[in-house]
C-alpha cells in the first residue's frame, strides 16, 4: 500500500491553496490571509485524519482476512515512520564502507555465504538414497504437467493479491493485472512452453534482495534479514506449477499426516490444536509427558539441491517434470538493492538513488520469497515422523517448526525413549544436511498445578544437554507447562498495547506531515 493512497483530491487542492496564499502572505503581510492559511491547516489536518480513518476502516472490513490486513497496515505506517535499511553503512574486516555499490556487494556475500559458513553436517551422499518403497506408498502414475488454458491462467492471475513490491523486473502485479486481456495469450504461451519443454527461464531466476533492519549493530551485515523479490511472471509460473504439485501429493497422499505446514486444510491453528490435545489427553490419563521443541538454523537455506531432486524422485516427479525442478533450483541468481538518500543543497527536497550490487548465483536452499519454496521444503523433510517410535512419541511439524511429545511410565522411560527419538531425527536431518540448534532448543515436562512432583530429566541430543524451561513458544502460541495459558494472555496484551503505541505515533506523524 502507498503511503498516501488515501489522500483525496480535495485535500490535495487546499494544500495548494495553502502555499498559493503562504506566497501572498510574505508579499503582504495581510492578516485576514494568516488567518485564513490557519483554518485551511485546520480543516486539511481533520479532514486527513477522518479520510484517513476511513480508509483503514474500508480496506480492513472489505478484506478476506481482516487479522492480516490489519497487520499490513500498521507495518506499512511503522516503516514509513522509520526506515533503517536506507543509507546503511557496514563494517567490512576493520573498515567502515559507505559507498552502496560496495555495500551492496559485502551484504550479498553475507547472504550468499551464511549457510556455507556454519558446520553443516558431512554426510556422504550415498546416505540418501531413499526408494520410494522405503518410505511412500506405491503409486502407478508419475506426476505429469497439465497444460493450462487462457481461462485458467486468467483466473490464476486475478487471484493474487494486489502488491505494488517489484522484483527485478519492476513490474508489480496489480499492472499484469490491469493489463491481463492485452498480454494473456503470450503469457499462456510462455507458461505452457516451460511446462513442455521442462525448463524454467532463466531471466525468472534472478532475485532482487532488499537487506532489512533487524536489530543490533547497523553496522553489522548479520543485522539486517533478506527480503527477497521474485519477477512477477516467475511468481505467475510458479502458482500453476505449485497447484499441479499439491494437487497430486495430496491425492496420493504422500506427505506427512503430521506437517501441518503450507497445506489445504492445515495452518498453525491445526497444528496447535493437535499439540495441545495430545498433551492433555496424557495428562488426564496421569501419564509422564514431555514437549521437545526442536530449533533448525537456516533450515529453508540449507536445502541441498541435489537431495532434495531425489527426494523428489522419489515422490514419483520424474523424466521432464525432474528436469523442470532441476532447471527451477539451480543457476539462480541474486543481487542486493540499496536506496540512497540525499539532501539537496540549500532545499528542503531530497532524492533518492537506487543501487544494484554485482550478480552472484545461489548455491544452497529453496528460493526465498517464491511460491514454490515452501512446498518444496516439506517434500525434502517428508518422511520424518516415521522414524519417531510409535506408541510412546509423536511429531507435530509445521514446515521447519519440530516439536516431539515423549510419554513414558517414569522418569528413566522418558529419557530412554527421548534418547533414541533425538539420536533418529538427528541422524534424518543430518542425512538432509539440515543443521539442529541445540542452544535454542528445549523442552517442557508438563503436568497439572496441582502435581507437586515434576519430572526433570535429563535430555540430550549428541552429548549436548537440552535446557528444560517452563515456557516455550511454538506456531504463535505461549505455552507453559501446566497450560494455564496465563503467559499467552499477557502477549497478546503486550501485542494489542504495541498495537495502539504505533497507531498513536503513526497519527502523530500524519498531523506533523501535513
Amino acid at each position: 500500500m502507498k503511503f498516501n493512497s488515501w489522500v483525496s483530491d480535495d485535500i490535495r487542492n487546499k494544500k495548494r491553496k495553502i502555499v498559493e496564499l503562504e506566497e501572498v502572505y510574505r508579499k503582504t503581510k495581510a492578516e485576514n490571509l494568516k488567518l485564513q492559511i490557519q483554518n485551511l491547516k485546520q480543516d486539511v489536518k481533520v479532514q486527513s485524519n477522518n479520510d484517513k480513518k476511513s480508509f483503514f476502516d474500508n480496506k480492513i472490513l472489505n478484506s478476506k482476512n481482516k487479522s492480516r490486513t490489519t497487520w499490513r497496515l500498521i507495518k506499512s505506517e511503522f516503516n514509513n515512520l522509520q526506515n533503517k535499511s536506507d543509507n546503511i553503512n557496514v563494517l567490512a574486516g576493520t573498515k567502515i564502507i559507505s559507498n552502496p555499490k560496495h555495500v551492496g556487494n559485502v551484504l550479498n556475500d553475507f547472504f550468499i555465504n551464511a549457510v556455507d559458513n556454519l558446520i553443516l553436517p558431512n554426510i556422504h551422499e550415498h546416505v540418501n538414497n531413499i526408494t520410494p518403497e522405503q518410505n511412500f506408498i506405491k503409486i502407478s502414475d508419475n506426476f505429469r504437467f497439465k497444460e493450462i488454458s487462457e481461462d485458467e491462467l486468467y483466473r490464476l492471475v486475478m487471484a493474487f493479491e494486489n502488491k505494488f513490491s517489484t522484483g527485478i523486473d519492476g513490474i508489480p502485479i496489480s499492472v499484469v493485472k490491469q493489463c491481463i486481456f492485452l498480454i494473456l495469450k503470450p503469457l499462456t504461451h510462455i507458461v505452457n512452453s516451460s511446462l513442455i519443454s521442462g525448463l524454467f527461464p532463466p531471466r525468472l531466476k534472478i532475485a532482487k534482495v532488499v537487506p532489512i533492519f533487524k536489530k543490533g549493530n547497523s553496522n553489522d551485515p548479520s543485522s539486517y534479514r533478506p527480503v527477497s523479490l521474485l519477477p512477477v511472471c516467475s511468481k505467475i509460473l510458479e502458482k500453476v506449477v505449485y497447484n499441479q504439485l499439491l494437487d497430486f501429493l495430496e491425492c496420493n497422499k504422500l506427505l506427512d499426516n503430521e506437517q501441518h505446514g503450507f497445506r489445504q486444510g492445515k495452518s498453525t491453528i491445526s497444528a496447535g490444536i493437535n499439540f495441545i490435545e495430545s498433551i492433555i489427553d496424557s495428562v488426564d490419563k496421569n501419564e509422564n509427558i514431555v514437549g521437545i521443541f526442536l530449533d533448525l538454523t537456516k533450515a529453508f537455506d540449507s536445502v541441498s539441491h541435489d537431495k532434495l531432486l531425489k527426494q523428489l524422485t522419489s515422490l514419483n516427479i520424474k523424466g521432464k517434470e525432474l528436469n523442470w525442478f532441476n532447471s527451477y533450483l539451480k543457476n539462480r541468481m541474486q543481487c542486493v538493492e540499496l536506496h540512497n538518500t540525499i539532501n539537496c543543497q540549500n532545499s528542503k527536497y531530497k532524492y533518492t538513488q537506487t543501487f544494484y550490487s554485482d550478480f552472484q548465483i545461489i548455491k544452497h536452499g529453496v528460493p526465498q520469497g517464491s511460491i514454490l519454496g515452501p512446498l518444496l521444503f516439506i517434500c525434502y523433510i517428508t518422511g520424518l515422523p516415521d522414524v519417531i517410535p510409535r506408541g510412546n512419541g509423536s511429531i507435530c511439524l509445521y514446515a521447519d517448526d519440530t516439536n516431539i511429545t515423549i510419554r513414558g511410565d517414569n522418569q528413566e522411560a522418558i529419557e530412554l525413549i527421548s534418547f533414541i527419538s533425538l539420536l533418529s531425527v538427528k541422524e534424518f536431518l543430518d542425512k538432509n544436511n539440515l543443521l539442529l540448534n541445540t542452544s535454542k532448543s528445549n523442552f517442557i515436562s508438563f503436568s497439572t498445578k496441582q502435581n507437586r512432583s515434576k519430572l526433570q530429566p535429563n535430555i540430550s541430543i549428541n552429548n549436548s544437554i537440552i535446557d528444560q524451561v517452563d515456557v516455550t513458544k511454538f506456531v504463535g502460541l505461549i505455552i507453559d507447562q501446566n497450560l494455564s495459558w496465563d503467559k499467552h494472555v499477557d502477549y497478546v496484551v503486550k501485542k494489542c498495547c504495541l498495537v495502539f503505541m504505533l497507531y498513536v505515533r503513526c497519527q502523530k506523524y500524519v498531523i506533523k506531515k501535513h
